[in-house]
């Protein structure tokens, strides 16, 4: 039976000619979108497919661990990374050029 995981994610964002990059430097993952909320949707479905492969592969702790981040319980999080964010202000930005903390 596999572990559940939650892991929160800094994903900055910022506008590259007409569409919005959100990237999560940490793990190597980015995707784009034509607006804020379609950049952190399919950056927050990438992730989750970036996450699954990690469990296949049975190296998740291992790549976590290496990006910086640090397990309590069943969540992951990058030290100071999104104190004070509930899912209720995660998403979706106002500003480009901000970070946004996603949980998946």
């Amino acid at each position: 039976m596999r572990e559940e995981h939650s892991i929160k994610v800094r994903v900055e964002l910022f506008r590259e000619g007409p569409v919005v990059v959100a990237r999560a430097k940490e793990l190597g993952v980015s995707t784009s979108g034509e607006t804020e909320s379609a950049a952190i949707q399919a950056v927050t479905e990438a992730l989750e497919l970036f996450m699954e492969t990690l469990t296949e592969m049975e190296t998740c702790e291992e790549v976590l661990t290496e990006s910086g981040y640090v397990r309590q319980g069943t969540e992951w999080a990058l030290p100071h990374c999104c104190e004070g964010w509930t899912p209720g202000n995660m998403v979706p930005l106002e500003v480009i050029g901000q970070i946004a903390c996603v949980e998946i």
